[in-house]
């Protein structure tokens, strides 16, 4: 019997407006039919041993209190590492081939995936259609509370399905108590079209880990400073492994560069002035590789100062780790671009082929910013004359071609 004929039922039963222990006996049997009535039991639920003297403490005692019990997150998370790294492991190659990282959770839970997945295209240049959240209640509830849409499991599966899961696609539930229905319903669905799935919970065993999911991350945090209120330390657990999962993915997919933010996207004056600062530390960390020599405040010809940097980041459309790779290169932005594609977009293997690329054309006699080509001539007879073309390229000038002639030297000639 669903859910709605019990309720019907009990309704028709007994005079459910007027009396007080009518609606009693429906909270009871309502906690029978959902598991509701095992929530007391939860960690999360119980008060903490501070709690007797909360309120006999001063302000300053009381935040020295809260931030002992937040304390507690870091070490707790710890615990869950391992399981942490090998989602990442399999998160990594489906992000790569397209697939999407959905974050399903109800109240803060959900709104602590959307502060995740709603910073993921500013920060690392991703796609805004790959990093999504669902949240209980639709958007609405990201910015007001809805308390009542988390108890439909239908309405998380209905949810889920409008996202047509694929098999390449990674689903992590978020739910404190590990036994939101409405978590519960996506998790089913994201089972059932073969989904990577992972939970996140603050107590073990839960309802969560008994569907079967693939990472189980159970983070046992203890007794919420204010009993029940698992935006607390139970939000702080979800925030923080939440932004470890997404943060290490992308790192590991080559989004970063020694800790530098090398794929943000130029949009405004604070992310321009950060491209700067980002172009300037590539450069000085890359001297050693003599890519090209830094001579001062230049590199390979290039000056950095922010003029010429604004003007390279324009012309790479505000991509800085595009003009990173050309300042380094001393190729212009397109042809950079088309080294950091063969490189799949990754800064530090871009860094290791193209010193390999300049050691080769070193020792062919060539430099690194040149391309060799052979162009016979037939005039005819006896008459044939070889000639080698090296197309000299120089970002900020147009190409010009150096001809050489085997028994008559070479020049050098602008197109």
């Amino acid at each position: 019997m669903s859910k709605g004929n019990v309720l019907n039922n009990i309704k028709s039963s007994i005079h459910f407006e007027s009396s007080k222990a009518a609606r009693a006996l429906l909270w009871k049997r309502m906690g029978s039919f959902s598991g509701l009535g095992t929530l007391s039991a939860l960690k999360t639920e119980a008060r903490n041993e501070l709690g007797q003297l909360m309120d006999s403490l001063d302000t300053l005692k009381l935040c020295e209190a809260f931030n002992k019990e937040e304390a507690k997150v870091s070490s707790a998370v710890a615990c869950s590492l391992p399981v942490i790294a090998s989602l990442i492991d399999d998160l990594v190659p489906r992000l790569s081939a397209g697939g999407r990282l959905i974050y399903v959770g109800a109240g803060n839970s959900g709104r602590v995936g959307f502060m995740d997945s709603s910073e993921m295209p500013a920060t690392f240049s991703t796609d805004e259609k790959q990093f999504l959240t669902v949240v209980a209640g639709g958007d609405e509830a990201i910015l007001r509370a809805k308390e009542g849409a988390e108890d439909s499991e239908a309405d998380g599966s209905a949810k889920l399905e409008m996202f047509q899961i694929t098999s390449k696609d990674t689903v992590i539930g978020i739910s404190a108590s590990g036994r939101t229905p409405f978590v519960i319903g996506a998790m089913k669905t994201a089972h059932k079209f073969d989904a990577i799935t992972a939970v996140i919970t603050n107590t073990s065993p839960s309802s969560l880990e008994k569907l079967g999911v693939k990472y189980c991350i159970p983070v046992i945090v203890g007794p919420e400073f204010i009993a029940g209120s698992t935006r607390l330390k139970s939000g702080s657990a979800a925030k923080q492994i939440l932004n470890m999962i997404s943060t290490c993915a992308m790192v590991r997919m080559g989004k970063t560069y020694m800790g530098l933010m090398i794929d943000v996207r130029v949009k405004n004056q604070k992310l321009l002035a950060r491209g700067r600062r980002i172009i300037r530390e590539v450069c000085e960390t890359l001297n050693g590789f003599d890519l090209h020599a830094m001579n001062g405040d230049k590199i390979g010809g290039f000056a950095l100062d922010d003029e010429s940097l604004n003007v390279m980041i324009e012309r790479c459309g505000g991509h800085v780790k595009q003009a990173c790779a050309a300042f380094i290169s001393h190729l212009p932005p397109d042809c950079a671009q088309q080294h950091l594609d063969r490189a799949n977009g990754d800064f530090r293997l871009f860094v290791q082929d193209f010193s390999r690329y300049r050691d080769s054309n070193l020792n062919n006699g060539l430099t690194q910013n040149t391309e060799e080509f052979f162009m016979s001539i037939d005039g005819g007879g006896n008459k044939m004359c070889g000639i080698n073309l090296r197309r000299i390229l120089s970002a900020g000038e147009g190409p010009s071609w150096s001809l050489q002639f085997p028994k008559y030297g070479h020049r050098t000639v602008d197109v």
